[in-house]
């Protein structure tokens, strides 16, 4: 438990402040801007605060979790894509960027398998054109040029261009 609360240099607590005689439950209360939130911020995170200091029973420092508008920020967070609901925890709002990026990434490699298919589409056409120009290169070129001087060389290879062509890649 906290037993005593000594301020200084901090917002509104220019001169040393101390509160003490502090039970298990104290209330403060005042007007705005008489230190009510720093006193808040300064239990939550006395490290933060080398001008000020916490006394604690037995100098048995407890966890401590304050409730003001600091705790809100960080523990509620509001999803711009889902009005009215809250995520509560630390972090929420740090995982809901993450998993909004991870999409965006998925959906960019979305975009990218969509066009490096139409890429393949077309280098397969393209290849099948060459390679269909190459067998009726080969065919006019060579076999027609040849078949009544080599007859016997292209046993197995007439009026089968396919056959043919792949026999030419083959040697």
């Amino acid at each position: 438990m906290i037993t005593k609360i000594q301020l200084n240099k901090v917002a509104t607590f220019t001169e040393p402040t101390e509160i003490d005689n502090l039970k298990e439950i104290n209330f403060f209360y005042g007007s705005n801007g008489s230190g009510k939130t720093t006193i808040s911020k300064l239990i939550a995170s006395q490290d933060s605060f080398p001008d000020c200091t916490l006394e604690w029973t037995a100098n048995n420092r407890l966890k401590t979790i304050v409730y003001n508008e600091d705790f809100v920020r960080e523990y509620y967070y509001q999803s711009p894509n889902f009005k009215g609901i809250f995520t509560l925890g630390e972090g929420a709002k740090e995982i809901e960027e993450q998993i909004v990026n991870k999409k965006k990434g998925k959906d960019e490699l979305s975009n990218d398998i969509v066009d490096l298919t139409k890429t393949k589409e077309v280098k397969e056409t393209e290849a099948g054109n060459y390679l269909n120009d190459f067998k009726e290169t080969c065919w006019e070129s060579i076999y027609e040029k040849y078949k009544n001087d080599l007859d016997n060389i292209f046993y197995g290879f007439r009026n089968n261009k396919i056959k043919f062509v792949s026999r030419i890649l083959k040697e």
